[in-house]
């Protein structure tokens, strides 16, 4: 193959992969949700509720809200998941964790959140602030896997669980790391939620290993979109998640030029989204920050379009008990 041939062949190659492609193919196939933390200031829940009444529009299949996230008290966690069920039509997610806690702890928690009406949970292991506290409370949970299957016998919770495509840090191996999550889905979850990635190939040899193991939940990608990169390359840091040195060349030049910024960051990501569309996958979770500038971009180049709602509609889908 001659020089010029390779590199029509290369342009072509990427054109494939190119996100316009897929406008109207998929566009009645891609699912997405949003995450969003509690916010702590009336300027910061001012940019909250005008984020997610943004996102709703999009019609996502849920979304969730993060439980102390930040350094938020159990008050703000609950004002802004109370919050959060006023401002979608759409079925809410609320985290909990079992870390330093006992049962009854955990439990009581689950119970309010049913009175709430809350269906929908994403369980996982959370931290303790107090670095002397004990790592299991002797009348607590001992693992996910174990509270998931103690809330199923409280209610008939959809429990969503934490997927680590990059290994979660504190992991022993990869391999040990993938039993973890199979007993937590053999618990009974529902699905994976994947810690974010920007590596499409990265992702997809998680999700193959984890479906060649057993694991047969929804493996769900993180979709972390980069709206300032030096806080999220230390926000990576701390999580275990990496940054792709091509992505980290291109963004770090223009991290204070915002515009083109914004541009090429939504790009990256929605590059990445179609790769994995490419191979089969439909359904993304979005950490937004509480920021909806980048994500409602790349869900316009997905396909998805913004559809306004009544609040009557909001109402009736709040008020949903459970079967």
């Amino acid at each position: 193959m001659g020089k010029n041939e390779h590199i029509n062949h290369e342009t072509a190659s990427r054109l494939k992969r190119r996100p316009l492609r897929h406008l109207n193919e998929v566009r009645e196939g891609i699912k997405v949700s949003f995450e969003y933390f509690p916010p702590r200031t009336s300027a910061a829940t001012e940019s909250f509720e005008l984020t997610s009444k943004t996102l709703n529009k999009f019609q996502p299949a849920f979304t969730s809200m993060t439980y102390g996230a930040g350094g938020s008290s159990e008050t703000e966690s609950f004002a802004a998941l109370r919050q959060l069920k006023k401002l979608t039509t759409q079925q809410v997610a609320a985290h909990i964790t079992w870390f330093g806690q006992s049962r009854d702890e955990v439990d009581g928690l689950a119970e309010r959140l049913a009175q709430m009406g809350v269906r929908r949970l994403v369980a996982l292991r959370g931290e303790f602030p107090e670095a002397n506290h004990p790592n299991f409370h002797p009348d607590g949970y001992h693992s996910t896997a174990d509270m998931i299957a103690g809330l199923k016998q409280l209610y008939p919770f959809d429990i969503s669980v934490a997927g680590y495509p990059e290994v979660h840090p504190k992991a022993a191996s990869a391999q040990t790391d993938l039993d973890v999550l199979k007993s937590k889905v053999d618990a009974g979850a529902d699905r994976v939620l994947c810690q974010f990635c920007y590596d499409s190939d990265q992702f997809l040899r998680f999700r193959d290993k984890a479906v060649a193991g057993g694991i047969t939940a929804p493996i769900i990608p993180g979709i972390l979109p980069i709206n300032d990169f030096k806080k999220v390359e230390a926000f990576a840091s701390k999580c275990g998640a990496s940054i792709p040195r091509s992505i980290a060349e291109l963004l770090s030049d223009i991290n204070d030029q915002q515009e083109i910024f914004d541009v090429v960051s939504a790009t990256i990501t929605a590059e990445f989204c179609t790769r994995l569309i490419d191979n089969g996958v439909v359904d993304f979770h979005f950490y937004t920050l509480n920021h909806d500038r980048l994500t409602r971009a790349i869900c316009y180049i997905l396909g998805l379009r913004e559809k306004n709602e009544t609040h009557a509609t909001a109402v009736v889908a709040n008020r949903a008990s459970f079967a």
